[in-house]
C-alpha cells in the first residue's frame, strides 16, 4: 500500500498495478534511449525505467505474470524497503528538481 502510494502518486506511475514483477521488453531503439538516461542501479531501477519511458512517450503495456513464492528467500524486508524508498526519493527529488534530466 505504501509502495503503491509512492510509485503511483508521488512518482506518477499509477497506471501500473505492479512495477517490479515481470519483464520489461523494449525495442533496441527504445532501450537505448531509456538506459542512456538511467541513474539507478539498485532495487528500484525498473521504476526509473518506467518513469523514463513514460516521459519519452514510449508506449508500454502491463501483462500479468504468474508468480509462485519460493521458501528460503534471503531478502531482508527492512533493508530492502529502505533501499526502495531511498531510490524513490531520488527519483522524486532529482527528476522533479531538474538535477537529473531526460534527453
Amino acid at each position: 500500500m505504501v509502495n503503491n502510494f509512492f510509485v503511483g502518486y508521488l512518482i506518477g506511475l499509477g497506471e501500473y498495478k505492479d512495477t517490479q514483477c515481470g519483464f520489461k521488453l523494449f525495442s533496441r531503439k527504445a532501450a537505448n534511449k531509456i538506459v542512456y538516461n538511467m541513474h539507478l542501479t539498485r532495487w528500484a531501477f525498473d521504476v526509473e525505467m518506467l518513469y523514463i519511458s513514460k516521459k519519452l512517450k514510449i508506449p508500454t503495456k502491463e501483462i500479468m505474470v504468474n508468480w509462485r513464492e519460493i521458501e528460503g528467500s534471503k531478502l531482508n524486508i527492512i533493508t530492502a524497503s529502505m533501499s526502495f524508498f531511498r531510490d524513490y526519493f531520488a527519483i522524486i527529488i532529482f527528476y522533479f528538481t531538474g538535477f537529473w534530466r531526460i534527453n
